[in-house]
């Protein structure tokens, strides 16, 4: 089978390394009477909701609850870090995105036994819902051995409130003025075919479809199975991909561009590893058929594939293209097959730069571009006569996350409002970047469409997205932006007013 590499999106989130580093021993010993232990009792945020930009004031209380004192010479040090993912990110070779050193201090004087003192740390507050604060404190010297090393560290979480967020992809569309009009009916069901999503992340509460003969949110079509809460590494992007669609709109976290529309989960990618470390992700072309059949048999108004393979079949060995093109024609059947029961195919464009790549490149899909915040075209954008429509996906390429971190995490942190803000698994939120994140927004746009006017053709959605985009680049339709960035308000609009944008 043809197999579909996960390249057109990518986890663009803070890559932190946590550097210990090797201090001189000292020569002193704990003091008389026992062995300190060392404890952060107590940590104070101020303000206690900050909003993005805001520098926030950490306080630590640090208290010595052992039975021997902290010489000089010993004095503790107490480090800061920040995590914006879960633990489950470490399998992906993302584990350093779960603990970013911020700063580290080193007290002036020891503590003797029951005394205690407070540590300040200042931090500007990102663009992201939520952040684990992590503290260590510690001797710096491997001699000075602690009572109680077990309580060394406490964790501390911070939330930003969501109307302080600035989400500029919805911006751009012009979501705000489409919601005056619909944000998506409960009738409406978007299906995500990807790596699974966190069913139980929070954002996503009231919003799920359900199979009314067997209660499930979906299928699975590695297991063969009813899917089960993946909360693990593999459903990230799939999380993601969800939340851009329809996140909740209750006031926290980020909110999807079609917040009451229903998603369906459909999950295609398995995961290859080496040791315990996942390296990849890949999803056969059959079952990316059976996703498609299955969503469209069960009632999908639109559906969304943010992956893709290659740009054309000469770029597969020659060893592989038969069985490569019988994959092809698989999914492009099941596309087929899909809009002639109604349902709009959305898919993203890649991420290589210069070609469209399958199945974005079928002429039934809907091939989507991406926008960076500057209203240009996003370097690593795909093109060609594909494009139909293009969306907000991010500006950050991941060569260019990664050179600008190695510069220093402060180097990095101004591109980061370039990205998408997305929950990840387990009540969390990262960054992300790519066309699989453009192509979600015009499925949610789609769906708003369709929640206006259930009966509302494919064809007359293409039109509709065509004829009410903002035209950028060269004028009228090109190879970069399609027929240009997708306004949502004027799309909502002209569904609502009998389609009246078309000729």
């Amino acid at each position: 089978m043809a197999r579909i590499v996960q390249t057109s999106g990518r986890i663009l989130a803070l890559l932190g390394l946590t550097v210990l580093v090797a201090a001189p021993l000292g020569s002193s010993q704990p003091g008389f009477g026992g062995r300190p232990d060392l404890v952060i009792t107590d940590v104070q945020v101020t303000p206690e909701t900050p909003k993005p930009g805001d520098e926030a004031t950490i306080t630590l209380t640090i208290a010595n609850e052992g039975e021997g004192e902290m010489e000089r010479t010993a004095r503790p040090g107490v480090e800061f870090l920040v995590s914006f993912g879960p633990k489950e990110l470490a399998n992906l070779g993302l584990g350093l995105l779960t603990g970013v050193r911020v700063d580290k201090q080193t007290l002036r004087s020891g503590l003797e036994s029951g005394e205690s003192t407070d540590v300040t740390f200042n931090w500007t507050v990102l663009q992201l819902p939520k952040f684990r604060f992590i503290f260590k404190v510690d001797s710096p010297f491997d001699n000075v051995e602690e009572s109680n090393e077990a309580n060394n560290r406490t964790e501390s979480t911070l939330r930003v409130n969501s109307a302080d967020l600035t989400q500029w992809w919805l911006d751009d569309l012009n979501a705000p003025g489409a919601w005056e009009t619909s944000r998506g009916s409960a009738e409406t069901i978007v299906a995500v075919i990807d790596t699974g999503m966190d069913v139980n992340h929070p954002e996503f509460r009231g919003n799920l479809w359900t199979d009314p003969e067997n209660g499930a949110h979906g299928f699975d079509f590695i297991d063969e199975r009813i899917p089960s809460n993946r909360r693990t590494q593999i459903g990230v992007h799939g999380t993601g991909v969800a939340g851009t669609v329809a996140a909740q709109d209750d006031g926290q976290g980020t909110t999807g561009i079609a917040p009451n529309v229903r998603l369906m989960d459909l999950r295609v990618f398995e995961s290859f590893t080496i040791g315990t470390r996942t390296v990849g992700t890949f999803a056969e072309a059959e079952d990316v058929a059976a996703a498609i059949e299955f969503a469209a048999d069960h009632g999908a108004d639109v559906i969304n594939l943010s992956l893709g393979s290659v740009c054309s079949v000469e770029q597969v060995s020659r060893r592989f293209r038969d069985e490569f093109e019988r994959g092809l024609e698989m999914e492009r059947q099941a596309i087929q097959k899909a809009i002639s029961q109604g349902s709009i195919v959305v898919a993203a464009a890649g991420n290589n730069g210069q070609c469209v790549e399958f199945p974005a490149k079928f002429p039934e899909a809907i091939a989507v571009g991406a926008t960076t915040r500057g209203d240009e075209i996003a370097g690593f954008s795909s093109r060609g006569p594909e494009v139909w429509v293009s969306a907000p996906g991010g500006s950050l390429s991941p060569e260019e996350f990664f050179s600008r971190f190695e510069q220093g995490f402060g180097n990095l942190v101004p591109a980061l409002d370039s990205l998408i803000i997305t929950p990840y698994v387990r009540d969390n939120y990262g960054w992300f970047s790519g066309t699989s994140f453009s192509a979600p927004l015009v499925s949610g746009t789609l769906a708003l469409m369709r929640s206006v006017d259930p009966e509302l053709t494919v064809d007359d959605a293409r039109g509709v997205l065509a004829a009410t985009a903002t035209d950028m680049g060269a004028t009228g339709r090109d190879e970069l932006f399609g027929h240009g960035r997708v306004d949502a308000e004027a799309a909502v609009e002209c569904v609502a007013n009998n389609l009246s944008c078309l000729p």
